[in-house]
């Protein structure tokens, strides 16, 4: 078969597997098989357990997102176990996809590696849902960092094994809960068809006002309202010595003690009329006199912040503009934004991490999930389309930023952070069992 044959027979069966996976019955399909393996990881762990005198129960299990060079991410998996109730277990792909920093060494912690749980496909898969069934018998709660990934629009195949993951806890039952999520309008069908069955036995905990809006035009119930649970992170109450940024950055913050962060997404990078409303945006910020400082938040093999930032550094010679080349943790980010005029963004949580501090941001919008945020933050100027005039509506916030108006105040603090701890809240007992509440139908029983 010649190469030209070979790529077309790819392409089709590529095309016709994403036809498939989009249909709704693709869900059923997928978690009839992944409950399958899972319940004869239980029935061995059950046997196991029965033979020993050492077990342990009682773990919060948490799903992890990707990681891997992700400070957003990085953030999330913090914010999930600092306010996890009892020992966690993380449940990742590497051991290498989160550094958990020294503020959380005294927590009762394991990662368990299950490479192909959430990715993987086949043999492999299945060998993880078995061993995700074994370890079933340890946990008292689940919890899936949700954020923007469970309506499919990123990875289909990951969507659909989150929410066979929360169904299969939630059929046992356990009390389970989808974190902080967004959703799109333009959800993937089966994806809609896995959170309306999900959403029957399980807590799904909507992140914004939008996402909530959009969830329940599609025919999900019971869904909630909380806020990203970044905005639960600690890292306003951490020790001073958690939030310390490297010497370089230090010392230019110094010389610059009025500046801007400006970050530049990987998502959209490549676009070249996106490249040149940054450069004016910067031009403009250093004929003010305020100092920039190229921030990247993600870091990987693709979609890299850093390549864009470096072609976007490259464009200028100024001791007033400098690069950052290391990822920071989410405190150091936190510390960052706090000192700065306003925040640039591509990337969500960068946002979420300088509204923690107080300091204004501006978005650009990439996969509909930034409106809600600025909707939590009552300013919804501040989520910016990919496709308006960027740099016009940048320094139009950074106008306000030095204003002194644009701040995110105290009471807004504080409200987001009650908002996103919603999310971690055991839901009530019945009164006729010690379980949860399996559905919030059952809460009006």
């Amino acid at each position: 078969m010649s190469d030209k044959n070979s790529k077309s027979l790819k392409f089709r069966v590529k095309n016709g597997a994403r036809t498939a996976l989009d249909r709704p019955s693709a869900f059923f399909l997928i978690d009839a098989v992944n409950r399958l393996a899972s319940a004869a990881g239980r029935s061995l762990g059950r046997l196991s357990n029965s033979r020993t005198s050492c077990s342990e129960s009682g773990r919060v299990v948490i799903l992890a997102p990707p990681g891997g060079g992700n400070i957003g991410d990085q953030a999330l998996v913090e914010s999930a176990i600092w306010n996890a109730d009892g020992p966690v277990t993380l449940i990742v792909r590497a051991r290498t996809d989160f550094e958990l920093p020294e503020w959380l060494a005294s927590r009762d912690l394991r990662m368990l590696v299950l490479p192909d749980l959430v990715y993987g496909v086949g043999p492999h898969h299945l060998r993880d849902m078995y061993m995700l069934g074994r370890y079933a018998t340890e946990c008292s709660r689940v919890m899936i960092v949700g954020a923007d990934i469970m309506d499919g629009n990123y990875n289909l195949v990951a969507s659909l094994n989150r929410w066979s993951v929360a169904n299969l806890f939630g059929r046992l039952p356990i009390s389970t809960s989808v974190l902080g999520f967004s959703w799109s309008e333009s959800a993937r069908p089966s994806c809609v068809r896995a959170a309306r069955t999900v959403g029957t036995r399980c807590d799904l905990w909507l992140r914004d006002p939008v996402s909530l809006s959009r969830i329940a035009a599609v025919g999900v119930g019971g869904a909630n309202l909380c806020a990203d649970i970044v905005f639960a992170h600690p890292a306003p109450s951490l020790p001073a010595s958690f939030r310390v940024v490297p010497e370089h950055l230090e010392e230019f913050i110094a010389a610059n003690p009025r500046y801007v962060v400006v970050n530049m997404s990987g998502l959209v990078g490549g676009d070249d009329r996106l490249l040149g409303h940054y450069v004016r945006v910067v031009e403009q910020l250093r004929v003010a006199g305020i100092g920039v400082i190229l921030l990247p938040h993600v870091v990987r093999s693709t979609n890299s912040d850093n390549v864009y930032l470096q072609e976007l550094a490259a464009r200028f010679d100024d001791p007033g503009i400098t690069l950052v080349h290391e990822l920071l943790t989410p405190s150091q980010i936190f510390e960052v934004c706090r000192l700065g005029l306003a925040v640039l963004t591509g990337r969500m949580h960068l946002a979420v991490l300088a509204s923690l501090s107080g300091t204004p941001s501006s978005t650009l919008s990439t996969q509909g999930k930034v409106a809600g945020l600025y909707e939590h933050l009552r300013s919804p100027e501040g989520a910016i389309e990919v496709h308006s005039d960027v740099s016009v509506a940048f320094l139009s916030r950074i106008e306000l930023a030095q204003n002194g108006t644009g701040r995110i105040d105290d009471e807004l603090r504080r409200r987001l952070k009650e908002l996103a701890m919603k999310s971690f809240a055991m839901p009530p007992l019945r009164l006729d069992t010690p379980e949860p509440v399996d559905s919030f139908r059952e809460r009006a029983l």
